[in-house]
């Protein structure tokens, strides 16, 4: 960029002009043309890096937009493997509940096995006692390691009803149905825990990537946001030049503005985009958007006029977005404030610097050129070289 070179032109600019006013003979009336014709140059110039800008923009919009695609796939991806740790642990949490519930239930089994046991052996020391067994057999009762081991060992069993054997032999059956019921739900805690640790790992891979693409959008958003400062840069040079070669033409200077505005476009009333910010049609970055479009069916070709008395201060193309336009001076009104307005996009103008124009006099017609996406007129008020809504007037 040749910022360096933009603000000595416009000092250069500046002394030009300050001398322009203070001598008017014929050399520096020449002169003054000449830079009027160096300073369109510097606007085309100007233009042209405006075009780069854009471009590069568009190449960084489009890059910004694959990089949020991808960051929403690996966001799909991590909110999907998350939903299957969810589900893990859900696994594990009713894994923990049963085996809690399993361990209740074997405890419950050993104190009824307990229970029994004691109830079994007092029915053997009564039987001991009405003289129905021998001490060797009692000492196998009171030496025996367990309940099977009394049963496989002792002859003492078949002095016990079946009805108690049965007793024995099912407590013995329910607690190792629990404890294998509860090997089972061991494995499945470990294999549960073994997939949460695997989903666990390939989520947090996701996460760092996922992390490097937002580092990259956000280094693709400070690119595209320092661009767009220096296209802002290049947009108030140019307002600058234009400003500047409307005071070397003395254009405009002995007009006065009445305060009343004509409808630009007769006929046509519909406005597609206001003044203010917006999406921008071509780049689709948010942009302020310095004027009025006025669009409407069959609006290709019809008259565009001057919207008050004035004088034409530049009638040319402009390629970073006006295309073939018009400014008009129209002086300074009873408040003090100086009236400029512009009318861009046009088919073509039909008048040259330095005409006089009135209010209501065809001026240039309708067109797309430019940065225009249909065929529609963009037109503004500037008011001491700043720009307000054209709507305020109406």
């Amino acid at each position: 960029m040749r910022f360096k070179r933009i603000a000595a032109t416009v000092l250069c600019l500046v002394l030009i002009v300050t001398a322009s006013v203070f001598v008017d003979t014929p050399a520096s009336t020449t002169a003054s043309a000449k830079t009027v014709e160096d300073y369109q140059s510097e606007i085309k110039d100007l233009e042209a890096e405006q075009r780069e800008i854009e471009a590069e923009l568009k190449k960084l919009k489009s890059e910004k937009a694959e990089k949020q695609a991808e960051q929403n796939a690996l966001r799909k991806k991590i909110d999907n493997l998350q939903s299957q740790i969810n589900v893990c642990n859900n696994q594990i949490k009713s894994c923990d509940d049963q085996i809690a519930q399993l361990e209740k239930e074997i405890e419950e089994k050993q104190v009824e096995y307990e229970k029994t046991k004691y109830v079994f052996r007092q029915r053997l020391r009564a039987i001991y006692m009405s003289g129905g067994t021998s001490n060797s057999t009692l000492s196998l009762l009171f030496n025996a390691k367990d309940l099977e081991d009394l049963l496989a060992k002792t002859e003492l069993t078949k002095s016990v009803s079946a009805y108690d054997r049965s007793i024995m032999e099912k407590i013995l059956d329910d607690v190792n149905t629990i404890e294998s019921k509860k090997a089972e739900i061991d494995k499945l805690k470990a294999e549960q825990e073994s997939a949460k640790a695997t989903l666990a790992a390939k989520k947090k891979e996701l996460d760092a990537e996922a992390s490097q693409v937002g580092a990259e959008i956000g280094k693709i958003t400070g690119n595209a946001n320092s661009l767009d400062a220096k296209s802002k840069a290049l947009e108030k040079a140019i307002a600058e030049y234009e400003e500047a070669i409307r005071a070397a033409q003395h254009v405009g200077k002995d007009q006065t503005y009445d305060g009343q505005f004509t409808w630009p476009v007769p006929g046509y009333h519909l406005v597609t985009s206001p003044y203010g910010y917006r999406i921008h049609p071509i780049t689709g970055r948010r942009k302020f958007h310095k004027g009025t479009d006025i669009s409407g069916g069959n609006i290709k070709g019809k008259p565009i006029v001057a919207m008050a008395d004035g004088v034409v201060s530049i009638a040319s193309y402009n390629q970073g977005g006006y295309g073939n336009y018009v400014m008009i001076n129209h002086g300074t009104s009873s408040d003090g404030n100086s009236y400029v307005t512009l009318y861009a996009h046009m088919t073509r103008y039909i008048v040259s610097v330095g005409q006089k124009v009135t209010k209501g006099q065809t001026i240039g017609y309708v067109g797309t050129t430019g940065a225009s996406t249909g065929y529609h007129l963009h037109f503004e008020v500037r008011v001491n070289g700043n720009t307000t809504n054209p709507m305020s007037y109406f």
